[in-house]
């Protein structure tokens, strides 16, 4: 069992409102989480507190002031993908477990970690699905059986496992008690148990089975005794038998839900109250998107949906409680432009073909996100793969968003498609998709590629509105899948691993081509599925694949027809990341490079990749998963997005934009107190500055160099040591000493 305290001050005080966190800066080398509230998985009410978890994270709403208030990994918690949550006023303890075993104990001011299930070697899975006490002890259902915590011991007192009537592994997914017993629903019938200390509840033989051939979902205790659920079919228990109840529900129960002498069924479509065998309609619901958890309360209804977040039913009427966050954790492209992050949680399959995704843009601006359905007259566009911002005369918007199935889409008012069918379009539709891969933006002309077509790369002029389409003559061609556009014109294409992979760079003005692959000579690629290319500042070409990263120093003369292989950094003797699977690479501006893995997290390189930096895992960071879908830099702030497997989170980097000449030169915190242990930020910066710092006397205490236009000072000097108390001039200058500056900073 590990415990920590929470990085944020009391856990359940109420926390900063979006509104005031807008006006904060974000520390540097600080994170924060960027999580969709829109899936709810599981409810749970205190006397103050309406407790929602979703997918990878929790908040609460206080009952008093309905203010919305987020917990993330950010805040402590040890992981993410929750499975059910209850809280309990006598302990007053809100237990989280996980969809991997792992289990959270919160208090008002510290996180227990319980992670014996997670660690476990088990066969099957481990998501939890529901939480209950009884007597002081915590009972926690999953795939597994039954574990049973102490609290006060914070640790695994028992637990129920094989309860199958073979002695094989059955998973609960409900539990309720009575007096004397505890009862459980599984997918094989309704188990129960004695809770006597005489009786081992740790073999199967000790416990009753009742309607085998039945998978019950849903097991509550009521005032005049135990209700189940089976889809849409309700059970009752008159104290000794199970009856099936003639009640017409036409689709499943999703929460059952005791309040008082009152029971409430929960359906897609329905919230109804259930006495006897008469159903009353409480109120219809959006059926569009699944219900998951109730809770009632004196403030009316809670509802958990699937993909509309947490509902409040009071009055007869509805109000929506979501804290702001991007409409998925799906990540499939992040895309920064002019200090705002899109965020396409689209795509396709690893076989380029549909995921079926719901066509949303999510967009950060201004420290809050919202949420843009892409419709054509009411209809989604799915599966959104790429976005551009391109200045136009046409179009009442400059932004086209590509889905893969079904076009591209312009986000003005009435959102209008380009496909197939507009007038001089050289896209086609097969077997009913378009299969647009990727987009790119030069001048007037929005590039395009389509996959599994001859004509597999377009050209559309937006303001003359002409289009062009090119069919290179070699197979691999006709499955590119991203495309990047160079300063002189030439550009580079990322083709499909499935098909030979490899990279496809051609030039429309020269009419000059050539294929790059593993083969030296032939690119000397370090791997064929080409995952990422950026263009540094220096502009070197690097490229990311399935087995390491390298770079071409000089990417303009490719198309000059000499031997050609990539080059690859040497870190710790060794070629850099040899054999990591690259998922994406970002440039900051320092022109460092943050490097994505399939596996291992995300690293942190120098401008020439030789030094280390960072390297940011679950286990040292905040990080969500070590799986990196991609990464995107906001240059004016230095906030780095980092989409992964299970969510988006950034971290605020010490590299801002750099700008030509001193401006509104800053150093924060200043003065510097003794007990202070970060860094001192210095920002305004001319590019890449050179700084020398030294004491009142003139003696070099430290020299360091600006990534971008900001700087960072650990206070101490070159042995390590701790500045002693007093004022520090920094004198800044760029490489040639035309451009200087001398700041001060205070340490008290």
């Amino acid at each position: 069992m590990k415990r920590h305290k929470l990085f944020l001050i009391g856990l359940f005080t109420v926390l900063i409102s979006h509104a005031l966190k807008a006006q904060i800066d974000i520390p540097v080398f600080t994170w924060r989480s960027h999580l969709s509230y829109n899936n709810i998985v599981d409810l749970s009410s205190s006397e103050d507190r309406i407790y929602a978890a979703a997918q990878n994270a929790l908040f609460f709403i206080d009952r008093e002031e309905l203010s919305i208030n987020k917990i993330t990994k950010n805040d402590g918690l040890s992981d993410v993908t929750i499975g059910a949550i209850q809280y309990d006023a006598a302990l007053d303890l809100l237990i989280i477990g996980y969809a991997n075993g792992n289990i959270d104990l919160l208090t008002d001011n510290s996180i227990s970690n319980i992670s014996t299930v997670k660690d476990a070697e088990l066969i099957g899975g481990k998501r939890f699905h529901h939480v209950l006490v009884n007597n002081g002890l915590i009972y926690m259902a999953n795939d597994q059986g039954i574990f049973v915590i102490d609290p006060q011991r914070k640790e695994i007192r028992e637990s129920y496992r094989n309860l199958n009537a073979q002695g094989t592994l059955l998973g609960v997914t409900e539990m309720a008690f009575t007096s004397d017993s505890i009862y459980a629903a599984t997918p094989s019938g309704i188990l129960s148990a004695s809770l006597s200390a005489q009786v081992n509840r740790q073999d199967f033989n000790s416990w009753q089975r009742n309607l085998t051939n039945v998978a019950f979902n849903n097991l509550t205790n009521t005032s005049s005794g135990l209700v189940a659920s089976s889809a849409n079919l309700f059970y009752r228990n008159d104290g000794a038998n199970w009856a099936l109840q003639n009640l017409t529900i036409t689709e499943p129960i999703r929460d059952l839900v005791a309040s008082g002498n009152q029971l409430f069924a929960l359906t897609d479509s329905e919230l109804n109250t259930i006495s006897g065998n008469a159903l009353t309609l409480v109120t219809t619901l959006d059926q569009s998107a699944t219900s998951s958890k109730l809770v009632h309360n004196s403030q009316g209804h809670w509802i958990g949906k699937l993909g509309t977040g947490l509902l409040n039913f009071a009055n007869g009427s509805f109000q929506t409680f979501s804290p702001s966050g991007p409409s998925s954790d799906d990540i499939w492209r992040l895309i920064s432009d002019n200090d705002t992050i899109y965020n396409l949680s689209g795509g396709y399959s690893l076989f380029v073909e549909p995921l079926n995704r719901s066509g949303v843009i999510s967009k950060f601006s201004q420290n809050r996100w919202s949420n843009t359905n892409v419709e054509i007259n009411d209809i989604n566009m799915p599966d959104l793969v790429d976005l551009e911002v391109l200045q136009n005369n046409r179009f009442d918007s400059d932004i086209f968003a590509a889905s893969f199935q079904r076009g591209l889409i312009n986000l003005s008012a009435e959102q209008i498609v380009i496909d197939e069918n507009t007038v001089g379009s050289t896209l086609q539709r097969e077997n009913g998709l378009l299969r647009i891969t990727s987009t790119a933006r030069e001048g007037n002309n929005l590039w395009i590629t389509t996959h599994d077509f001859d004509n597999s790369i377009h050209r559309w002029d937006v303001e003359n509105d002409t289009w062009d389409s090119f069919d290179f003559g070699i197979t691999q061609a006709k499955f590119p899948l991203d495309i990047l556009v160079l300063s002189n014109g030439d550009k580079w294409v990322s083709l499909d691993p499935n098909r030979g992979g490899g990279i496809l760079v051609f030039n429309e003005n020269t009419n000059l081509s050539r294929y790059l692959n593993t083969n030296g000579g032939q690119g000397g690629l370090p791997g064929r599925e080409v995952t990422s290319m950026v263009v540094d500042q220096n502009f070197f070409l690097w490229v990311g694949t399935n087995a390491g990263i390298a770079f071409y120093p000089n990417p303009r003369a490719v198309l000059s027809g000499q031997s050609l292989s990539a080059n690859i950094p040497i870190f710790e003797n060794s070629f850099l990341l040899r054999n990591e699977f690259i998922s994406a690479v970002a440039i900051d501006p320092g022109n460092r490079k943050w490097i994505g893995t399939a596996t291992n997290g995300v690293w942190l390189f120098s401008e020439t990749g030789e030094e280390l930096v960072h390297h940011f895992t679950t286990e040292n960071s905040p990080l969500l998963s070590n799986e990196i879908d991609d990464i995107a830099v906001d240059t004016k702030t230095g906030e780095v997005f980092i989409g992964t497997s299970s969510g988006l989170v950034s971290f605020s980097s010490d590299a801002i934009e750099g700008l030509s000449s001193h401006a509104n030169v800053k150093a924060f915190p200043n003065p510097v107190t003794r007990d202070f242990n970060g860094v001192v930020t210095i920002t305004g910066l001319v590019n890449s500055a050179a700084l020398k710092i030294t004491d009142a006397s003139g003696k070099l205490v430290r020299e360091i160099r600006a990534q971008g236009s900001s700087a960072t000072w650990d206070t101490r000097d070159y042995n390590g040591q701790r500045v002693k108390t007093g004022v520090y001039l920094v004198f800044s200058s760029n490489s040639d000493g035309t451009e200087t500056y001398v700041s001060k900073i205070a340490v008290i």
